[in-house]
């Protein structure tokens, strides 16, 4: 899986819009807790099969510890205008993907594409990238000199009832480029 890996962000390196990496980050699994407000589909499906009139009222749902079971690499290219994002295959996916090869039945997953994130801001002790998408903002801050990077995301569901916050955080390798 390794090789694959190293492959992958070979191959990211050259064909991104940057002509070179200012540095590359490599992260473990990060790990924290959610939060929920809203009424979520669970709930509204749960009153349905209840036979309630309405689902419950909006409320704070305790929070729970969560995180992600990908590892992320980030690449951030020396024009410092953005992030590219990475995410690694979990080991359960890895496991999946050769079961289903051993038995030469089609693997239903692909890899999750590439994404990127617009740097705000950038100095010696943090940089901070905000990702953008429907329904969804993630901001990803990194602390150089501490080795981490918090990565909080904000969404809601389709309906509009409920809305999660995902808050993380995650060791990491900084490798900076030394010809900058």
């Amino acid at each position: 899986m390794n090789q694959l890996y190293i492959f992958i962000i070979a191959s990211l390196i050259t064909t991104l819009s940057f002509a070179e990496p200012l540095v590359i980050i490599t992260c473990h699994e990060p790990m924290g807790s959610s939060m929920e407000y809203g009424v979520s589909s669970f709930e509204r499906v749960q009153a349905a099969i209840d036979k309630k009139q309405k689902p419950t009222k909006s409320h704070f749902k305790e929070a729970i510890k969560n995180g992600y079971e990908r590892k992320p690499t980030f690449i951030i290219g020396s024009d410092k205008k953005k992030a590219t994002i990475v995410w690694a295959e979990s080991a359960e996916e890895a496991k999946q993907r050769e079961l289903a090869k051993s038995v030469n039945v089609p693997y239903c997953c692909s890899p999750s594409p590439a994404t990127d994130a617009n740097i705000v801001m950038f100095t010696p002790d943090q940089i901070s990238a905000l990702q953008v998408d429907t329904g969804i903002v993630t901001l990803y801050s990194f602390f150089p000199k501490l080795g981490t990077v918090f990565i909080a995301s904000q969404y809601t569901e389709p309906s509009g009832k409920n809305s999660t916050q995902l808050s993380t955080f995650a060791e990491c390798e900084f490798a900076w480029n030394s010809s900058q």
